[in-house]
């Protein structure tokens, strides 16, 4: 578990420990609290990561099959 520090770019901080995680060859999964959170990390991850890299899923979208119920945000980056 790794929380960012605060301040204006901590949204960049998390991505790139995304990628550093990503690049060992392991994955990750991030849980944010909010809508406005999920936009910002969406938008680094999109940055670092290269486009279609990564999957946003929040509460917002509704039930579907595979998404875990009662979960508000996460983000998961995909494998290589």
């Amino acid at each position: 578990m790794w929380n960012a520090l605060p301040g204006p770019a901590w949204s960049e901080e998390l991505a790139r420990a995304v990628a550093a995680t990503l690049a060992s060859g392991r994955g990750a999964l991030v849980v944010l609290p909010d809508g406005r959170s999920v936009a910002r990390v969406d938008a680094a991850l999109t940055s670092v990561l290269g486009e279609g890299r990564h999957a946003v899923l929040t509460a917002d979208a509704g039930p579907r099959s595979g998404t875990p119920s009662g979960s508000r945000c996460a983000g998961a980056p995909y494998g290589r």
